[in-house]
């Protein structure tokens, strides 16, 4: 499993943690529709075992 070392300052002395890795995937869709296009876009957050959690995000307009 990939692992990530995290350096931490707690009460003036340095801490060693390790966490897992995690990964952000942007997924963006698009649909054709009768009023025009559209779009989706969520973005996937995982580590190595799997995905923990899906988030739309929301697109900004122009």
């Amino acid at each position: 499993m990939k692992v990530k070392q995290i350096l931490l300052l707690k009460k003036g002395k340095i801490i060693n943690k390790v966490g897992n890795k995690i990964y952000h995937i942007n997924v963006i869709q698009k649909f054709y529709t009768e009023l025009g296009i559209e779009f989706k876009r969520y973005r996937v957050i995982m580590n190595r075992k799997g995905i923990k959690r899906i988030e739309p995000v929301e697109l900004d307009s122009f």
